[in-house]
């Protein structure tokens, strides 16, 4: 006679009619009653290799992997004994369990895809749908508060909030002030930050919630205050960590804390390319350019286009910097700046890096070589012009004058004009160049044009009078001035300098 499973601990058996997988069962059948299952775990596999359809050494496996989160393997023995006896109930209600539990997971899976992507409606609209089939799911409760609040749906998130607390009232506080401080964010970005800051639950610091709380905090609040916030999200740990680390490298070098920068950037890992780029430019800015050359030397054939481009821009920044202050190219980089240059000559111009265009400009004034030169004017001519760039080219092109190079001066400023019409410094520029070059009918023709196309700029208007008067047309010059002063709403400043220019 052999005894299967259905026999309790204590009964009373012959231990000649004891099945070896029996003995064993019995051994550890307290331990599985109690849950020890770690203490019975390796006879229950034993027992199985003796007879793979013992019915109690299946079921208490399968509950040992149910709590261990293998429900694969929990399924796959509990199915084994849906139908015996005593215990196929306990095993259905398991299954079915694991079924429920399974398909909750997919849902909180897709709710934190949608999150981290930034989706937060999809993210909402995924836990509105889901609450109803699963209303004792309160992880499902929990994600429909938070992406609630997310939505600036905050009536609903107290709502889910409190069916959660109902479910789950224990470590219910941090969402609870999570949807309180996401509310005032807007409001009270300072006290949202000291809020968020005491919040343990690393579900509700979510990356694409960490990122706004940023953007927040830079707008609206900035200085020390985003220094700390940083510095607080580094500490967090998390990829977040390691993007908030990198801005606070950007946030010290637009400080000119190049230092501060420099220290951080050398405790990271270097492995990013994007914080190589920063070391150089930081190295540079500091005043390091000869290791910030070295160091973006090793890495020209590095990366991706994009990241190329970078590398030999922030190197020729370098160059640049270190043979102005030595008056003079740096000549033991002398080649490698002419191979850099021909580099990004080799790529296609991007109408918006104007960094790479000036840089290579500045590049080829240092080097003096006229064909660089033409050749960085041409890329020059192709990105977009602002005032920061039209300063930097008017700087370039009085350094062009001074290297003898007067035709590419003009040129160049020509050509910034054709884009900026309207920029009284490169026209005010451009004329004093005609007049030196005795071109002072070209010199009225420019200034006249601007004075047409831009009639408010008080600035232009007055170089104009400035050449009329320097070729000899002093009546035009006061007729004109006598006109603007009829013109309303004229500047008080404007008024003056008009009257004290006709009693001269």
């Amino acid at each position: 006679m052999t005894f299967c499973t259905v026999i309790s601990y204590n009964s009373v058996v012959s231990a000649e009619n004891i099945s070896m997988e029996d003995r064993i069962y019995f051994s550890v059948e307290k331990f599985c009653n109690n849950e020890q299952y770690d203490k019975a775990v390796a006879d229950l596999e034993r027992v199985l290799k003796l007879n793979p359809m013992h019915p109690g050494a299946l079921f208490h496996l399968g509950m040992f992997e149910y709590k261990n989160l293998n429900h694969t393997r929990a399924n796959k023995l509990l199915s084994k004994i849906r139908d015996n006896p005593e215990f196929g109930s306990r095993a259905r209600k398991m299954i079915s369990e694991m079924k429920i539990s399974s398909e909750i997971r997919g849902i909180v899976d897709s709710v934190k895809a949608y999150i981290s992507g930034g989706a937060v409606d999809s993210a909402y609209g995924e836990c509105r749908k889901a609450v109803p089939a699963y209303p004792a799911a309160f992880e499902l409760f929990f994600y429909a508060a938070f992406t609630a609040a997310l939505n600036d749906d905050f009536s609903e998130a107290e709502k889910f909030f409190a069916k959660y607390k109902e479910l789950h009232s224990e470590n219910s506080e941090d969402l609870k002030n999570f949807i309180h401080c996401w509310k005032i964010r807007k409001d009270t970005p300072r006290e949202t930050l000291i809020i968020f800051n005491q919040i343990a639950d690393k579900r509700l610091a979510a990356d694409f919630v960490r990122e706004e709380i940023h953007k927040l905090i830079a707008e609206k609040e900035g200085g020390d205050e985003y220094e700390n916030f940083l510095i607080a999200e580094t500490a967090r740990g998390g990829e977040m960590a390691s993007i908030s680390q990198q801005k606070l490298v950007k946030l010290y070098m637009s400080r000119n804390e190049f230092q501060k920068a420099i220290d951080i950037l050398e405790s990271r890992s270097f492995e990013n390319l994007e914080d190589n780029i920063l070391y150089i430019n930081a190295l540079t800015l500091a005043g390091n350019e000869v290791k910030a050359m070295a160091i973006g030397k090793a890495l020209f054939y590095s990366g991706k286009k994009e990241e190329q481009i970078n590398i030999r821009t922030n190197w020729l920044k370098a160059f640049n910097q270190l043979s102005e202050k030595n008056r003079s190219p740096y000549l033991p980089e002398k080649e490698t700046a002419e191979k850099a240059f021909e580099a990004l000559m080799a790529y296609p111009a991007d109408p918006e890096n104007h960094d790479v265009a000036v840089t290579m400009l500045e590049t080829s004034v240092i080097l003096g070589e006229q064909k660089m030169i033409h050749q960085s004017m041409e890329r020059i001519f192709t990105v977009s012009i602002n005032k920061e760039i039209s300063e930097k080219i008017l700087n370039l092109s009085d350094k062009l004058s001074e290297s003898k190079f007067s035709e590419e001066s003009l040129s160049l400023l020509e050509g910034i004009l054709a884009q900026s019409p309207e920029d009284t410094n490169i026209i005010k520029s451009i004329a004093k160049k005609y007049t030196s070059q005795g071109r002072t009918n070209d010199a009225l023709i420019l200034l006249e044009s601007a004075v047409k196309t831009n009639p408010e700029s008080i600035t232009t208007f007055f170089m104009y009078i400035e050449a009329l008067n320097m070729s000899g047309q002093s009546e035009k010059a006061k007729e004109l001035m006598l006109q603007k002063l009829d013109e309303p709403n004229l500047p008080e400043l404007a008024i003056n300098q008009l009257k004290n220019r006709l009693n001269d």
